[in-house]
């Protein structure tokens, strides 16, 4: 409604052209599209709360009184993707919420190449992560793939081996293939050598013994950020290990690989190896 003032309560007609854009032009090439659903990192960090729609003081719809958010709060304290029934149970924030999907899936539902994923890098608590994967699955028209992209490295992950079946973190997608029916193993991609590669094999051999699906790589890095250490600590990399990876993917059968963006992936020799 004006400069960095919004109103929920309508859309910008823009926004979904582009989207609708990019569903058409990716549709033509052949191109499968992994769509995000929500991306922690793009509301909660202290810079995005500041600019975003959803934060209180950004819009005309609610007020912080209105809803279950925490006015000042760390932003893993900010409440925002609790407001699930099963958490805080806030319908105000949730009300939107669900409009906000509503309205993607209406245009997804149009085409079939697209596919969800609940968040990424994802550290939510289950019931997040279960409500709207339920969500998607039960507003779609079509056969839908779902995964959630579950987070390795702290915040949320205690653990530095992959290899642990028990932890959360894998048992949460591979042992429910009604919810998500294709699974997402970026967060491997920041092991490296022969690591990357029996990581892969181990996690595909977890998914067989429950129901076989497609294991997805929408992040290799150039860097190497070993499981379950924070990014501060990540060791710098090489074109050659950062095109080892892809290949690992390839042969360790996974479905997909895809590298990072820009720096973070491997650059213009990214479409070599493609």
């Amino acid at each position: 409604v004006s400069p960095g003032v919004y109103d929920l309560d309508q859309w910008n007609p823009e926004y979904w052209n582009r989207l609708r854009f990019l569903y058409n032009e990716t549709l033509k090439r052949g191109i499968v599209v992994q769509q995000e659903i929500w991306d922690a990192f793009a509301v909660l960090s202290k810079d995005a709360w500041k600019h975003t729609a959803w934060n209180p003081d950004n819009n005309v719809t609610y007020r912080y009184a209105d809803t279950q958010l925490v006015d000042g709060a760390t932003p893993t304290t900010r409440q925002f993707f609790e407001a699930v029934p099963a958490l805080n149970n806030d319908a105000v924030v949730l009300g939107y919420q669900r409009e906000f999907v509503d309205k993607l899936l209406s245009i997804a539902n149009n085409y079939n190449h697209i596919l969800f994923q609940i968040d990424n890098e994802s550290f939510f608590p289950r019931e997040i992560s279960e409500y709207w994967a339920a969500y998607i699955q039960a507003g779609t028209t079509r056969q839908v793939f779902v995964a959630d992209s579950r987070r390795y490295h702290p915040p949320s992950y205690s653990n530095t081996n992959f290899q642990d079946a028990s932890h959360a973190v894998n048992a949460l997608p591979i042992n429910n293939p009604v919810l998500y029916s294709f699974m997402d193993l970026s967060q491997n991609g920041g092991n490296f050598g022969e690591i990357q590669y029996d990581n892969l094999v181990w996690y595909r051999d977890q998914v067989e013994q429950v129901a076989v699906r497609p294991i997805n790589h929408t992040k290799l890095y150039h860097f190497n950020w070993v499981t379950g250490v924070p990014f501060s600590q990540l060791q710098q990399g090489n074109d050659v290990e950062a095109g080892a990876k892809f290949w690992r993917v390839l042969f360790g059968g996974a479905a997909s690989a895809r590298f990072h963006r820009g720096t973070f992936g491997l650059g213009d020799l990214a479409q070599a190896h493609i």
